[in-house]
């Protein structure tokens, strides 16, 4: 699972040699350069990958063909599948639906109303999904702000897909990230609508781009509240453009304030490190660059959803492992091969149960003697009679002991038989309760 190769990216930029990237055309082939390296590594150190998830922005520009022949010219392209997302620099031209061959992508079957189907696409295409063995990948365009489009489409994904193990959305904008440029604008417009989504159809995984910065959620589910829905019609200058709060316009500000308090539409439903079995809400991932084109900082305060976040300002590409009952994600920097964040991987095994006859367990408190003294001659008998308290304890079996059977006999139901002279105690026992009956036989 990679982020934003975005081939093209580096122009204007200086690279580590010192040589300008002075146009699209310069920084492409840099860029390509870094993009085939970085699979190459990923492959080199990852021989079993399946494919690659590609979370948006492959290009720079949407109709640099360029740009699209340094992404598809990588050497691991020619074997490995990808399947990509639409990011807001592929999204204003179809050429992007002109080189991958998306599945599903205009499958309008058991919809009357198909233009609503794919209602708001954008010039590059629509939704998608598709299944890998027990997996269902759903792939959403979220350039479009019609989040209708985006149910549509998972419900019918899930509709066709109703026994896989593992549900995944990917897409570009990050909801829940933690860059500068884009957490807390443009990336979170469509939060208030996805995140009930997220909970209404049980995905596990989101995988998220945009930001240039890596980051990893806490579990997440929708606080269940009602929220503005931003469109294309309500969203202010000032969601977008007032970032982690720097403006001197108090207008804006205030503005502004509204619409991140409308984003707090979540609630952090658990906080587990490491593992994590059948866990309830959401996995969110944000994936940094791929290539290094461009890198953004941080945002200056870690939100509280974030259990995870850095900027190592080096290309890094995520691994993750499916299997009958688990998925774990692990990411790694390119130049070292070290994992830049400990692993994370969620189980879906059943729960060990407890014995049911230790399940609401009611203990005996007192167990009592019709008599606690008796005087017999030999061979004379005297029924004891035992209660037990409370009432409804679980387990109200008594057993009968005899200190000395010589002397006297008890058998099961308390019956107590006097055999020779001498003394005798009778111990009746309830759960770990006991009474006693002194027997002195003349």
């Amino acid at each position: 699972y990679v982020g934003d190769p975005q081939i093209g990216a580096s122009s204007g930029q200086t690279s580590t040699e010192g040589d300008a990237m002075k146009d699209n055309n310069y920084a492409a082939r840099n860029d390509s350069y870094n993009w085939n390296n970085v699979l190459n590594n990923a492959v080199k150190q990852n021989p079993n990958l399946s494919f690659v998830a590609s979370a948006g922005d492959q290009v720079n520009n949407n109709n640099n063909e360029k740009q699209y022949a340094g992404y598809l010219g990588a050497d691991a392209l020619r074997s490995l599948p990808v399947a990509t997302t639409i990011g807001n620099h592929d999204s204003g031209s179809a050429q992007y639906e002109m080189h991958y061959n998306n599945p599903n992508a205009f499958d309008t079957g058991g919809y009357r109303n198909t233009a609503k189907y794919t209602e708001g696409k954008t010039a590059a295409g629509t939704d998608y999904y598709y299944t890998y063995g027990n997996t269902l990948f759903i792939v959403l365009d979220t350039n479009n702000y019609n989040c209708a489009t985006h149910e549509n489409v998972m419900r019918k994904a899930i509709k066709e897909n109703p026994n896989v193990k593992w549900k995944v959305v990917m897409f570009h904008q990050d909801i829940y990230g933690s860059g500068y440029d884009h957490s807390d604008s443009d990336g979170m417009v469509l939060r208030t609508q996805l995140t009930p989504l997220m909970d209404k159809y049980d995905i596990d995984v989101v995988l998220q781009g945009h930001d240039h910065t890596y980051s990893r959620s806490y579990m997440l589910t929708s606080d269940g509240n009602t929220h503005t829905a931003y469109t294309k019609d309500n969203v202010k200058d000032e969601y977008l453009n007032v970032k982690d709060g720097k403006t001197d316009d108090s207008a804006a500000l205030s503005s502004k304030q509204e619409y991140l308090n409308q984003n707090l539409c979540y609630k952090i439903v658990d906080k587990t490190q490491g593992t994590i079995n059948n866990p309830e809400g959401v996995l969110y991932m944000e994936a940094n660059s791929a290539t290094g084109s461009k890198y953004y900082n941080l945002i200056s305060t870690q939100q509280d959803y974030i259990a995870e976040r850095s900027q190592t300002w080096t290309p890094t590409y995520s691994v993750v492992n499916v299997t009958s009952d688990s998925f774990a994600i692990n990411t790694y920097d390119v130049n070292t091969g070290d994992k830049i964040d400990n692993s994370f991987t969620i189980t879906k095994k059943a729960e060990d149960k407890k014995d049911d006859t230790t399940k609401d367990n009611v203990e005996v408190k007192s167990i009592k003697l019709n008599k606690t003294k008796v005087t017999l001659s030999k061979g004379k008998k005297v029924k004891l009679k035992a209660t037990v308290a409370p009432s409804n304890a679980t387990d109200k079996n008594v057993t009968f002991t005899s200190s000395n059977t010589k002397v006297a006999t008890v058998n099961a139901k308390g019956v107590v038989t006097a055999k020779k002279a001498g003394k005798a105690t009778i111990t009746a026992k309830a759960g770990t309760k006991k009474a006693t009956c002194k027997i002195v036989v003349k």
